[in-house]
């Protein structure tokens, strides 16, 4: 599980739920640049030592070139300076996207094996921090920490752009 996690804002806010589906299914990049500052903001309460990794949450390769971009990645490289790595959590499973699951459960289950860790020797020892754009219930977060901390990890936190 997580040991942390943080979001600046509410998804249900207007303007934060049309930026974040504009950036998201219309492609308009541009829209991460304004985040990057209230993301490393909140993820600053974690105080995370300086040999910490930041990984996005994958997108299954199918989906990733479908979209042409990972949202997860950009924001993750773009507001953090600290070593930034998105090939060591691989995505090995196509899930349905969580936005169209009903209940926690449901999606929970559609995350069950969806992640390996590639390179295990990376992030032994290590503090994680997770990056994601919106976190629900916490299934692809809590299920990418536990794969994580399988593989080594000392401690993995998140942060989204909302909750």
């Amino acid at each position: 599980m997580l040991d942390g996690i943080v979001w600046p804002f509410q998804y249900q806010t207007p303007i934060i739920k049309t930026a974040l589906k504009n950036l998201k299914y219309k492609g308009r990049r541009n829209i991460i640049l304004p985040f990057t500052d209230f993301l490393r903001e909140s993820a600053s309460v974690f105080m995370l030592p300086s040999d910490a990794l930041v990984i996005p949450i994958p997108l299954y390769p199918i989906r990733e070139r479908e979209r042409g971009f990972n949202q997860s990645s950009m924001l993750a490289h773009a507001a953090f300076p600290i070593p930034t790595n998105s090939n060591v959590l691989i995505r090995i499973r196509s899930t349905p996207p969580q936005a169209r699951s009903q209940s926690r459960k449901e999606r929970f289950e559609h995350m069950r094996d969806a992640f390996f860790v590639r390179t295990p020797e990376m992030i032994s020892g290590k503090v994680i921090l997770l990056i994601d754009d919106v976190v629900t219930t916490g299934a692809t977060l809590s299920t990418a920490a536990i794969t994580l901390k399988k593989a080594g990890a000392a401690k993995v936190f998140a942060a989204t752009i909302a909750h």
